[in-house]
């Protein structure tokens, strides 16, 4: 037994996983990933992982799972809950096809990504209609000038032909007239 483990528990067994999941510390919202799991916490690997002592909120599926930020080492955390946790349900939870509804205080929804428009697969079709009315508006703009311009540049040149005969043809009835 090593120096710093005699009169301790012994540690709780932990179950290796690669479970995706979302973090939320504050007001933020991550992606983040569950690589062992235990009844009372979990090794997370995040981009960021929270400071310690945060209080940080798990989800999976329909799964909430409430934590303390205890440790944290590059990028990965250990987080330890406040309940006992259901292991083998966080585990065999299938990833939601849809977001849920959450119920949240007016000042959260606000902030809440999820809530966006943008995420809204209505708002990404008015988008894509949107896209496409002004390209066609630009589309016929440019066409539109193009012909403007081009009927110029040919009118210009027409003149250009026929202005040289008429010249020619003025000076020398002028030069018979005198």
């Amino acid at each position: 037994m090593w120096k710093g483990t005699q009169g301790a528990r012994p540690r709780e067994e932990r179950i290796s996983v690669v479970i995706p999941s979302r973090m939320r510390v504050s007001d933020a919202w991550s992606d983040v990933c569950i690589r062992n799991i235990s009844s009372r916490g979990m090794l997370v690997a995040a981009k960021t992982p929270p400071e310690l002592g945060s209080c940080v909120e798990i989800r999976r599926g329909s799964q909430i799972i409430i934590a303390r930020a205890v440790w944290k080492d590059g990028n990965y955390c250990g987080l330890r809950s406040q309940e006992k946790l259901p292991v083998q349900q966080i585990i065999s939870e299938p990833r939601l096809t849809k977001k849920p509804q959450v119920a949240m205080a007016a000042g959260d929804a606000a902030a809440d990504r999820r809530n966006r428009d943008r995420d809204n697969a209505a708002s990404i079709v008015e988008r894509q209609e949107r896209s496409r009315r002004f390209a066609t508006v630009f589309q016929f703009l440019v066409f539109v000038t193009m012909a403007v311009g081009g009927s110029i540049w040919v009118a210009t040149s027409i003149y250009g032909l026929l202005a040289a005969p008429v010249e020619a043809a003025e000076r020398a009835l002028d030069g018979k007239a005198s």
